[in-house]
């Protein structure tokens, strides 16, 4: 990859070298606001490493998915799935809102970060009794409906090889992500 202009890349350069939607996540990650962006390579470096932690997850969700339980255990379980239910919710009422104000680092925050984050709190505050199988489908549909806009090629790839054939049938979902809807919200 050559340098453009001194120390600085050119963004089709980034996007050679590292692909578009790790480019476009560093991008939405840089800012959006009148302040100077904050675009650094070691940005899309890590967009690169946290789409493949994502999708190493995925991929092992949907290998042992059959091996997740169907309803909740006890009260305490029970309230963990009420739980991450309602973050998911709560997480992808944000992040279209900050879709609507063209916010993509806020979209970024709320609709990639902060759903990583509340699937690791609730695979540790299940513990033992082990992930709920609607729970573990909503939450990579959401996940990847949420993040299309700004990584496509990513999550139509994600969706209709691994999620698709874990989603409820009766959920009439369609076989791409690019003809899927965004999420609708109702508590």
């Amino acid at each position: 990859m050559s340098k453009s202009k001194g120390n600085f890349f050119t963004i089709d350069e980034v996007a050679h070298k590292f692909g578009a939607d790790a480019t476009r996540i560093a991008l939405a990650a840089a800012g959006d606001t009148l302040d100077d962006a904050n675009f650094t390579l070691e940005n899309v470096d890590s967009s690169i490493l946290q789409l493949s932690t994502l999708e190493m997850w995925a991929k092992d969700a949907v290998k042992n998915f059959s091996g997740f339980r169907e309803k909740s255990l006890d009260e305490n379980i029970e309230f963990f799935d009420n739980t991450f239910a309602n973050e998911i919710m709560h997480l992808t009422i944000q992040t279209l809102e900050s879709y609507e104000a063209m916010r993509y680092r806020d979209v970024l925050k709320w609709g990639f970060f902060e759903f990583q984050a509340i699937k690791d709190d609730y695979k540790f505050q299940c513990g033992n009794a082990g992930l709920r199988k609607d729970l573990v489908a909503k939450y990579l549909e959401y996940q990847l409906l949420l993040l299309y806009p700004i990584a496509p090629h990513f999550c139509e790839i994600m969706y209709r090889d691994l999620v698709f054939d874990i989603l409820p049938k009766d959920s009439n979902a369609p076989k791409y992500i690019s003809l899927h809807r965004l999420p609708k919200v109702d508590f």
